[in-house]
């Protein structure tokens, strides 16, 4: 019996260790929660709740986000600006100026060219673009123009000089600001306007009379052609150009002759040159127009060779791409055939 009650006495003294313990433990970690824990805890929450209000106010002044276009990849000078060349990215509208592209205004600068270069993700501006003469347009015509040499690294796009230099280094403008539509080997495609035409023409004629002395015709490639003013041309025209240039009626001169006066000038100065081709100038003129028409043919061969590349690569493409349908169709169908499921 005293047994019994001793270990019965044991146990309930080890239970009130227990429960003082456990007590002890609560009573510490409520007197650290509120000595310690609690008030980090407020300093967190007040912090947080600051962050908000300062995060509120930052969007607050930042406003509303609007869409407007940045280019796809690299843009160099010169290059016509197309609509695939243009993403919509989301900005702050408190950012934008009455210069940035978006959906109202993207028609304004689509056919348009790049006045710099742009960097992959750069802003679409309306002041970065710049448009041919709508005036000039009128009587201009596509010439494919042969030098004597091209710019190393020229490209389409690029904006050019054309300019001759006579044996004694005499160096004379003759076209400006003028932008590489296409390039055949050694055969330049430009945009001309009927007054343009006649200088190219004179100063090759120049240039064919004096290159055995040592004459050259090329081009000077613009760095920025948005950025840096055309050149102003200076070409010397002979007296005889000047007056067909004068009778033109492609040509809006305002310092025209009277029409039976200049007709009269302009036979007079053409007879005068034409006496002045003798038959070893003219044997001259005809070999160097031999040797710009041989050139011409290389360079419609190298474009017909071009244009029967990309149709092969489109051709390739347009398969591929119907593979690849077939194949996605192929992989979402179920087929079953003698009893087994595919």
């Amino acid at each position: 019996m005293y047994v019994k009650s001793s270990y019965g006495m044991k146990y309930i003294k080890i239970l009130i260790f227990i429960v003082v313990m456990l007590v002890l433990i609560i009573m510490t970690n409520l007197a650290m929660y509120h000595l310690v824990w609690k008030p980090k805890i407020e300093d967190l929450i007040i912090s947080y709740e600051n962050e908000l209000l300062l995060l509120d106010q930052t969007l607050a002044d930042i406003g509303q986000f609007k869409e407007v276009y940045t280019v796809r990849l690299d843009t160099d000078p010169g290059k016509l600006v197309e609509q695939e060349d243009l993403e919509l990215k989301r900005v702050p509208e408190s950012f934008l100026s009455d210069s940035y592209v978006h959906k109202e205004n993207v028609m304004n600068v689509v056919g348009k060219y790049y006045k710099v270069g742009l960097k992959e993700g750069s802003p679409m501006l309306l002041d970065i673009v710049m448009e041919e003469d709508m005036d000039e347009l009128k009587t201009t015509r596509e010439l494919d123009i042969v030098t004597s040499a091209l710019p190393i690294g020229l490209e389409v796009g690029n904006y050019i000089d054309l300019r001759i230099v006579y044996p004694m280094g005499e160096d004379f403008i003759v076209l400006s600001h003028k932008r590489v539509q296409a390039i055949h080997n050694q055969v330049v495609t430009i945009m001309l306007n009927e007054e343009e035409i006649h200088l190219y023409q004179s100063a090759l004629v120049d240039y064919l009379l004096q290159k055995n002395k040592g004459a050259a015709l090329y081009m000077t490639e613009y760095v920025e052609p948005g950025i840096q003013s055309p050149s102003q041309v200076y070409y010397r025209v002979p007296d005889y150009t000047l007056a067909v240039m004068k009778g033109d009626p492609n040509i809006d001169n305002p310092d025209k002759l009277d029409e039976e006066e200049n007709m009269e000038e302009r036979e007079e100065l053409i007879d005068a040159a034409i006496d002045k081709v003798t038959e070893e100038v003219a044997e001259i003129i005809l070999e160097g127009r031999e040797e710009v028409l041989t050139k011409l043919d290389e360079g419609k061969e190298s474009y017909e060779e071009k244009m029967i590349e990309n149709e092969a690569l489109e051709q390739i493409d347009k398969t591929n791409h119907s593979e690849g349908e077939a194949s996605s169709e192929n992989e979402g169908q179920l087929y079953i055939e003698e009893g087994v499921v595919d």
